[in-house]
């Protein structure tokens, strides 16, 4: 329970009058098997909530007596606002009690801070908790005054736009008297904690909660009053109970060799919450302070936000991937009426020797496209692990004779392409058109970027490894600074001379 203290200082307050009493939370005297639970409308009875109504705003005028920050908040999602606050409070901001209705809460709120007033719409106002103390420190004529903020549910009727008794957050300050230069310090942490975007939890080896930041999900607590360090893992999602443990046990023995482990979980919702939620929760093997002893760090960040960005992505990327692939089997059609049309007047005996040289080049423009649709069809069988294989006995000697000639007419002038693998190569085991593809993309590669010189393509038995055979490309073109190695097979890469070519890389 926390009672309404009298100032420390100055001339006693009146007695409360009957209204107070309204404002103090009273047990139920229910059977306990029906304490705890929700009305359909969500505003109670539920275990801790005050049996009696609180008529807004009259009641609450009781509080003016009282020299204590008292609020009256509502953080559900359709409100998320200050409903009242008592006349100390209005002093010790300088405000009206109608400007500090109209402040928006939400403007300029950080990640950290909008995770705390989700946790006090669950834990308060859903389920009748009263959170532990969040610790300010206010400035009052100048000076600074350290006060123990206490959240607890209070029900009230009459809130302007709402037609039913409604489940509101109470929070009362009791002032600080004498705070060290170390408190002092303190404090200034908590604050600057409060307002980042992670919680913060030490535990002992024993599993009991040593401290834990304000906005911290781990509500659920032992007799003794200390939260669980199993609890951590209790917040989240599990395929099932031994998965559960058995990360609970990896981390106990990742943190037994001094090393740091790491989960990253989707958490449960509380009621009344459909957006899910993920988190990144690191653990750390550390050393209490007071103690000496060892202890569990805790540091969890909310990462929704970029789990959700990295699934819009995902699916762009898929969407797309779709998009080209579709394209693509629509463009294999028309360029196979090219390529056979241009193939059977080929031999025409009518046609003319320029003719004859525009329906090659038809062709082999047409075979050109239907390569790299192919390889975008490629692609997209990759990206999905759908890439098909037919293997069987190939002659790489025919295969690069066949690509070779395929390549000669994108040489530059001068550059010469010399096939030195050997004729009497063994034939080997492999997917021959997915070979030949390899060596267009090499050689058709070698070509475009080896302005004068030559290009040799050859292959030997590789001893090193029983059964295997060697294949090599080698150029006297550009070649590639040994900064960009590592990047050769990244999609759309060309390196240092991007733009200096044509192509995508």
């Amino acid at each position: 329970e926390m009672p309404l203290e009298q100032p420390a200082t100055g001339p006693p307050a009146p007695a409360l009058a009957e209204p107070a009493a309204h404002c103090v939370e009273e047990r139920s005297a229910a059977p306990a098997e029906t304490q705890g639970a929700l009305s359909s409308d969500g505003v109670g009875p539920g275990r801790g909530f005050a049996e009696r109504v609180v008529q807004f705003p009259r009641d609450l005028e009781i509080f003016d007596m009282i020299e204590k920050p008292i609020w009256v908040l509502d953080f559900s999602p359709e409100s998320d606002k200050n409903l009242w606050t008592n006349r100390f409070n209005q002093e010790m901001h300088g405000m009206t009690l109608k400007e500090m209705q109209d402040i928006d809460w939400k403007e300029g709120r950080t990640p950290a801070i909008e995770e705390m007033c989700r946790n006090l719409w669950r834990e308060v106002q859903l389920k009748g908790g009263t959170l532990p103390s969040v610790r300010k420190t206010l400035f009052y004529s100048g000076k600074p005054v350290t006060f123990d903020h206490f959240m607890k549910p209070i029900r009230l009727e009459g809130i302007p736009g709402e037609s039913k008794p409604k489940v509101c957050v109470l929070s009362v300050g009791t002032k600080v008297e004498t705070v060290s230069e170390l408190q002092v310090q303190v404090n200034r942490s908590h604050e600057m904690l409060r307002y980042t975007d992670n919680i913060l939890m030490l535990f002992d080896w024993e599993d009991q909660s040593l401290i834990q930041e304000s906005k911290s999900e781990t509500p659920d607590r032992d007799e003794s009053g200390a939260c669980l360090m199993s609890r951590v893992f209790g917040t989240c999602v599990w395929e099932s109970e031994g998965e559960m443990t058995q990360a609970h046990d990896d981390m106990m023995r990742a943190l037994a060799k001094g090393k740091t482990y790491a989960i990253s979980k989707k958490k449960k919702g509380g009621a009344g919450e459909i957006e899910e939620r993920w988190h990144n929760i690191e653990f750390a093997a550390t050393i209490d302070p007071p103690t000496g002893k060892k202890a569990i760090l805790v540091n969890e960040t909310n990462v929704t936000d970029l789990k959700q960005t990295q699934r819009s992505l995902v699916a762009a990327n898929q969407a797309q991937e779709r998009f080209f692939a579709s394209v693509s089997h629509e463009l294999r059609t028309p360029l196979h009426g090219i390529i056979g049309l241009s193939d059977s007047l080929i031999p025409d005996p009518k046609c003319s020797t320029e003719m004859y040289k525009s329906l090659k080049t038809i062709k082999k423009s047409g075979e050109r496209l239907l390569n790299l649709v192919n390889d975008i069809l490629d692609v997209s069988a990759l990206r999905a692990q759908n890439l098909k294989f037919s293997t069987g006995k190939v002659s790489l000697v025919k295969i690069v004779e066949s690509v070779c000639k395929g390549v000669q007419p994108l040489l530059q002038k001068g550059v010469r392409l010399n096939n030195e693998i050997d004729p009497e190569l063994p034939q080997t085991i492999g997917d021959e058109g997915r070979i030949a593809q390899i060596f267009c993309n090499l050689l058709g590669n070698s070509a475009k970027y080896t302005r004068e010189g030559s290009i040799t393509v050859s292959a030997c038995v590789d001893d090193r490894y029983e059964g295997m055979v060697c294949i090599s490309v080698a150029d006297t073109g550009i070649g590639i600074p040994p900064s960009e190695l590592p990047s050769v097979f990244d999609s759309f890469r060309m390196g240092a001379h991007e733009g200096a070519y044509e192509g995508t890389g």
